[in-house]
């Protein structure tokens, strides 16, 4: 942790490499350090991985005080002045100044907190019921804090415009909280926090929440645009196309072409939906739609370029010593295998259908069985093959010369 910077980025490197359960326990040991200072830097590359992963992690102040807002937080460098959502590194500043002007009922926030880890509903139910409202009552009249320039990199404005949108947006976290929660979200509900958010000038962040906490985007776009298009609704337009912006600029941060494929197949699932969604409600906003089919392409390409790449590395380069392998990795070879059906599957949904079936038979085609194999492998090739082209392609593999 305490590493220069070469050797730090070169952890970091390892890291976007490991597998699942090592970043969860590499995220643990930086939980568990009183002072995580570089320890933060050092994860700070895996948080689209941990978003996907969600483990377990100890309930502090500061997560609790930011829970509602979770979908908002941005690195650093994807966040400038005037955007949506909050950068990272006023978490940790806004989290010790409401402490501190909370005294008692901040010190007996946090023992309530003590040695409960983030899934515990309960206790983040009931702390957040005493935190969140006296963070929107206090927090856009408290003072910065004299290191804030040094700990955040931000001015004395973008810290009033931060505590400010901050504020309003957590006088909503219970509400938001019981619509997420909901098996079919309430309408009503959404009209409401809305027009709420509106009120307080912070519409876009809201529509862009809502999007995140609810897992598609038709019934918030919807509401938006409804709201949008009554006379004199200047402001309302403005925020419907940034949240659009902020949306489509998420799927565009979000590291498909790197993260494991497994994480990477549902994060496409819920990109194709998020895309559907905003297609579907830009039909008559010739820029809208010109920014969707953009991001539509860039993902389209970034998923044509990672299974081409996974067929090769990710499966037959595994194969080479097939006759070799142990039961494991004869297993780990066919979740390699179904991990990228999944997200062909998906894929396809974007278009490259061509490519996908091209990509599919060449892999049947090097998972032939060369001369002389035994049965034993000939049989571990057919599973393989079942599984990217299904039982007709292994049947008339296995009955092949």
């Amino acid at each position: 942790m305490t590493a220069p910077g070469n050797e730090l980025r070169g952890v970091q490197r390892d890291l976007r490499g490991a597998r699942d359960e090592q970043i969860i326990r590499v995220v643990a040991m930086v939980d568990a350090m009183p002072v995580r200072g570089a320890a933060d830097a050092l994860i700070a590359p895996l948080r689209a991985r941990l978003a996907q992963l969600r483990p377990c992690r100890p309930l502090t102040f500061a997560r609790l005080l930011f829970t509602p807002l979770d979908p908002l937080i941005l690195p650093a460098p994807r966040w400038g002045r005037g955007a949506i959502g909050v950068p990272r590194t006023v978490v940790a500043p806004f989290a010790a100044l409401l402490r501190a002007a909370m005294r008692e009922e901040g010190a007996a926030i946090e023992a309530r907190l003590a040695g409960h880890m983030a899934d515990r509903q309960d206790i983040l139910a009931e702390a957040g019921a005493a935190l969140w409202p006296r963070a929107t009552a206090l927090l856009p009249g408290l003072p910065p804090p004299p290191d804030w320039a040094a700990a955040t990199g931000l001015s004395v404005g973008d810290y009033a415009a931060l505590a400010g949108s901050v504020g309003a947006m957590l006088a909503h976290a219970e509400p938001i909280a019981r619509l997420a929660g909901a098996t079919a979200p309430d309408g009503g509900e959404i009209d409401r926090l809305l027009t709420a958010a509106a009120e307080a000038g912070v519409l876009a962040m809201m529509a862009s929440l809502l999007v995140a906490r609810l897992g598609g985007a038709g019934q918030v776009l919807e509401a938006l645009d409804e709201l949008a298009a009554r006379p004199g609704a200047t402001a309302e337009r403005d925020a419907a196309e940034r949240a659009c912006a902020f949306l489509l600029d998420g799927i565009e941060a979000a590291p498909l072409a790197t993260m494991p494929l497994a994480s990477a197949a549902e994060e496409l699932r819920r990109t194709c939906g998020l895309l559907a969604d905003l297609a579907a409600r830009a039909a008559r906003r010739p820029l809208r739609q010109a920014r969707v089919d953009e991001v539509r392409r860039e993902v389209d390409a970034s998923c044509r370029a990672r299974f081409t790449g996974e067929i090769d590395a990710g499966l037959l380069a595994r194969t080479a010593g097939l006759a070799a392998a142990s039961d494991a990795d004869i297993a780990g070879i066919e979740a390699a295998a179904r991990d990228l059906r999944r997200f062909e599957t998906t894929a396809r949904r974007l278009g490259g259908a061509e490519l996908y079936d091209r990509e599919l038979r060449r892999a049947a085609i090097a998972l032939h069985p060369p001369a002389g194999e035994d049965a034993a492998g000939r049989i571990d090739r057919a599973r393989l093959v079942e599984i990217l082209q299904g039982p007709d392609a292994a049947r008339a593999m296995l009955a092949a010369p």
